[in-house]
């Protein structure tokens, strides 16, 4: 009986592995940065770090409502009242729509130099965001928009302060000062 209980453990476990890896490979080829299927991360800004604290993508007050603009504050994604702070990237064919554990509503882009807000989820190309690998730091990436891919997820300036705006920026490149504003990683 513990042969046979044991070896249909073993044949889930394969099974549950390839079907892992086989989500992840709908992803984008070569793409270091891969979301894992169903986890929850915090989006932080590690080039925006205040000296007492990292700051995170964030739903204001964790509201569940529609049109809410995004904000960047200090991380607590991981705190009982964090759930505003963490995102699932939920990969539907051409782009990751990015929702939101509390609110189940999808990071939407609004055009540019507009603040991003929520809103429900229905895999439309403004709310589908695709991830650009930070040549020579690993795990740092920018989120371009699939509605408009010249523009990159962004804090609305370099301060780092709680309550920011979060913009949808046209996309910078090395050298430009506003890289610091685009850069996120997962946490």
């Amino acid at each position: 009986m513990r042969k046979r209980i044991f070896k249909l453990t073993s044949l889930l476990a394969a099974s549950g592995l390839a079907a892992g890896l086989a989500l992840n490979a709908a992803g984008p080829a070569g793409a270091s940065v891969n979301p894992v299927p169903g986890t929850f991360y915090e989006l932080y800004l590690p080039n925006l770090a205040n000296p007492s604290y990292n700051v995170c993508l964030d739903v204001p007050n964790a509201s569940p409502a529609s049109s809410i603009g995004m904000q960047i504050y200090h991380c607590h994604g991981y705190a009982s009242n964090g759930g505003g702070q963490r995102w699932e990237m939920d990969w539907v064919g051409s782009g990751y729509e990015i929702v939101n554990l509390r609110s189940v509503l999808c990071l939407t882009w609004q055009g540019p130099g507009q603040v991003v807000n929520q809103q429900p989820c229905d895999r439309d190309l403004y709310e589908q965001w695709n991830f650009q690998e930070t040549v020579g730091v690993p795990n740092v990436f920018q989120l371009y928009s699939l509605e408009d891919t010249e523009d990159c997820l962004a804090a609305a300036n370099n301060s780092g302060g709680n309550s920011t705006q979060v913009i949808a920026q046209s996309c910078a490149f090395v050298g430009d000062s506003r890289l610091s504003q685009q850069y996120f990683a997962l946490g």
